[in-house]
């Protein structure tokens, strides 16, 4: 008796197809019994799967394994495009098969590999079963991309609205959660992360009803541009019929771009904005990164300051000079992207007239500032311990103030939430919500800088001693140092002000870079030879 199987496939789960897959069987199961030297094993079936590449066929792989392992003489399919629609699939696998004895019979085509012609027959039947394939590939595409132009939505689900017979209805409770990141990210500032975060936190599902937000998903959100009403499609495309892998859409095909296609739920303007933002931020994180990169490459790397703008002097040209030694030069960073100080017609003033500054000057003034303290080191202490004690004692501990000003935090806080709120539900307009927003903001800055005024009060009573014992070690380390290297500017600088080529205010801190005001411990008003 001769083990026979049977394998049959449809490539859709409709009920017809299924329909199909259940005559499939029936069909086999008379076939196979009509035969007295055939026993019947089992009928291995596919449904719903793609009959261009065998991987993700879990019965066919099944039937092969069970045909390595012996438990098979005969395969029976009803045609060549159902084993396989691709040519290398359908030989591979006919010829692992016939070398391990086990026959692959083809009913309708009527091609048994057992036969000296079989393979022949076999791969002019596969080949145009190839070709079938790429032909109703094709028909799908261009059928699809038809639709896409008349607005019919392809897709996954969307939060915010419905998808029915490719239209897309706006869902007024989604459309609320909608609502709240856009108006989070760009109003209150809030990050992907924390957005997320926050919806978690008030329980809120997602569009696949489960309560996890991720920092993707938000920004998936805020850049999908269905929710200012324009459908755009054609994002990913499959570039082989064979292996049906998607890939991104990166202008490799054609974009199907359909504005106001449906009701939006975010104006054109907010969201234009928020792509807008979300670049800034990104720009500003790229910068931030670069920063901590290059900031402590050089001595006076992110240390000194224009005393004419206020921005910071970035590392300008560094030249070897005819003695070997190197000369590095600053610049500041205004100079360098808008050229020298001009005012224009309005009276606006672009650009700044700062000096170039040189690494090997500052660090003369330096040299020169330790041998002052050196001198006079302890004039110097017993001067700074006055003048801390002085300051310290002067200082109150004042907590009701604290708790004063955090109450009016919280109020300020919940007057944005509201404004928001309101937006929202459309009783103000968006500039009256951003106005609102700017003012409270610049309260809420200005009571942040009594907070920390409070908290640093505090602290300088609670470590007067510290203190002390601080500025008294700082002065040591100075006079310690015997040359002046670029780890020597790096622990003992915490900022220079620059006035011009020659005359710069030394900020100078600890050497583990910790300092008792927030500008530094000791100022010394340095006027060199440029």
């Amino acid at each position: 008796m001769k083990k026979v199987v049977a394998y049959c496939r449809v490539s859709t789960d409709s009920s017809d197809q299924a329909n199909s897959l259940e005559n499939q069987k029936m069909y086999f199961n008379k076939y196979i019994k009509e035969n007295k030297e055939w026993e019947l094993i089992k009928i291995y079936a596919d449904e719903g799967i793609t009959g261009t590449s065998t991987k993700k066929r879990k019965q066919f792989n099944q039937m092969i394994k069970d045909a390595e392992n012996g438990k098979i003489d005969i395969i029976l399919t009803k045609e060549v495009s159902r084993f396989a629609r691709n040519t290398v699939d359908t030989l591979e696998y006919t010829r692992k098969l016939k070398a391990i004895g086990v026959e692959v019979y083809f009913l309708l085509d009527n091609i048994s590999t057992a036969d000296k012609e079989g393979e022949l027959r076999l791969t002019i039947m596969s080949s145009m079963a190839q070709e079938e394939s790429r032909k109703i590939s094709e028909r799908v595409r261009w059928g699809a991309k038809r639709s896409m132009e008349k607005g019919v939505v392809f897709g996954n689900i969307v939060l915010g609205y419905d998808l029915k017979g490719g239209k897309l209805t706006i869902n007024e409770e989604q459309a609320k959660i909608v609502k709240e990141i856009f108006y989070k990210y760009l109003y209150e500032g809030k990050g992907f992360f924390t957005i997320g975060r926050e919806l978690m936190e008030k329980g809120i599902k997602t569009s696949r009803n489960n309560g996890r937000w991720y920092a993707t998903t938000i920004k998936q959100i805020l850049t999908n541009e269905k929710y200012c009403g324009t459908l755009k499609q054609g994002k990913t495309y499959i570039p082989n019929y064979l292996d049906k892998k998607t890939k991104i859409n990166k202008g490799e095909r054609e974009f199907v771009i359909i504005e106001n296609n449906h009701e939006p739920i975010i104006s054109k303007e907010v969201f234009e904005k928020v792509q807008e933002e979300i670049k800034k931020r990104h720009r500003e994180t790229v910068k931030d990164d670069c920063k901590r990169k290059y900031s402590n490459k050089y001595a006076f790397s992110g240390k000194i300051i224009c005393s004419r703008c206020g921005r910071s002097y970035g590392v300008g040209s560094t030249k070897k000079l005819e003695t070997g030694a190197i000369r590095r030069s600053y610049r500041c960073r205004t100079r360098v992207d808008n050229g020298n100080k001009t005012i224009n017609e309005k009276g606006e003033t672009y650009g700044c007239d700062a000096d170039i500054i040189y690494e090997d000057v500052l660090k003369e003034c330096l040299k020169d500032i330790i041998k002052g303290i050196t001198k006079n080191k302890q004039e110097i202490i017993e001067d700074l311990e006055k003048t801390i004690e002085t300051t310290i004692n002067k200082r109150v501990k004042k907590e009701e103030n604290e708790n004063i000003l955090l109450k009016k935090k919280t109020e300020i806080e919940n007057e944005i939430q509201k404004a928001i709120e309101l937006c929202i539900k459309g009783i103000i307009t968006e500039e009256e919500l951003m106005q609102k927003k700017k003012d409270k903001e610049e309260e809420m800055k200005i009571i942040d800088r009594q907070l920390i005024e409070e908290k640093e009060q505090q602290e300088a009573i609670e470590n007067k001693d510290k203190i002390i014992s601080k500025a008294k070690k700082i002065i040591e380390d100075i006079v310690n140092t015997k040359t002046i290297s670029d780890e020597v500017c790096k622990s003992l600088v915490d900022k220079v002000i620059a006035y011009n080529k020659s005359t710069f205010d030394f900020y100078l801190k600890g050497n583990k870079g910790d300092f008792f005001k927030k500008e530094g411990v000791l100022l010394y008003n340095y006027h060199g030879k440029g």
